[in-house]
């Protein structure tokens, strides 16, 4: 086991975290953080080695000593696992997983990355973690389309709330296409931004990779995606249960 101790997360910053895990032994590594004021937690794996499972733990560390007591420390969540649409083995290996919470209390964490399976013995990931003031600025896809075929997609009541404050669809646009996208929720709080992860490193850098955010007004906001690798976020407001339709149109 790998014991990783972050210290205190700084607001709006990224902590990114190379890591390597093996299979056979003991298989799970442990970030212990301290959040020094409330705000958005999120937690993701990317880069996860080809046919890899992980999954991410997140446990309250009552005794504050950035170790796991089991009958002490209280668990709060797992991750979210992306859906991979063009994962042709149909188990979703080497998806991103993802935890995206709002309203957490200052205290001190522990999360704990376990290797679930391994394709051939080994298994690496990137870990990444932030508090923000607002949306994630983190980019761990939580559906994955891989290269968007044109096919119209719709993904309904979708939950957005403060276990669960966004969902992220990364799809790649071929040249010269385009894709019109379309948010619905009733209460109109949920909105939409169109994200290019520029550095390629899964990090919104001070929130100025935003290309685009949603527009429309009351329940229907819309956008549109021209070609490229994009990370369309779809996040709601701390304290709220916004359930979601989102629409992926065809080409045009």
């Amino acid at each position: 086991m790998t014991e990783s101790k972050l210290g205190n997360l700084p607001l709006n910053q990224v902590i990114s975290i190379k890591e390597t895990a093996f299979n056979g032994g003991d298989t799970i590594d442990t970030y212990a953080f301290h959040l020094s004021e409330g705000g958005n937690l999120n937690l993701a794996l990317t880069d996860v080695s080809f046919k890899d499972k992980f999954h991410i733990s997140l446990y309250e560390d009552i005794d504050g000593n950035g170790k796991f007591s089991p009958s002490i420390d209280k668990y709060i969540q797992d991750s979210t696992t992306a859906y991979v649409l063009n994962d042709d083995f149909g188990n979703f290996f080497n998806g991103d997983q993802s935890i995206y919470m709002s309203n957490l209390k200052p205290g001190n964490y522990l999360a704990f990355v376990d290797l679930d399976s391994s394709n051939d013995g080994s298994a690496s990931y990137k870990f990444l973690a932030s508090n923000t003031t607002r949306e994630s600025n983190i980019l761990a896809a939580t559906v994955d389309f891989g290269v968007y075929l044109g096919t119209p997609s719709g993904f309904s009541n979708h939950h957005l709330n403060d276990k669960h404050t966004s969902d992220i669809y990364k799809l790649n646009v071929p040249t010269g296409k385009h894709v019109k996208v379309t948010l619905t929720e009733s209460t109109g709080q949920a909105q939409m931004n169109d994200i290019k992860d520029v550095g390629q490193d899964h990090i919104d850098t001070n929130y100025q990779e935003i290309v685009n955010h949603s527009t429309g007004s009351g329940q229907t906001k819309t956008l549109t995606i021209d070609s490229g690798e994009h990370y369309l976020q779809v996040f709601g407001v701390p304290g709220q249960d916004l359930a979601t339709q989102v629409q992926f149109s065809s080409f045009f």
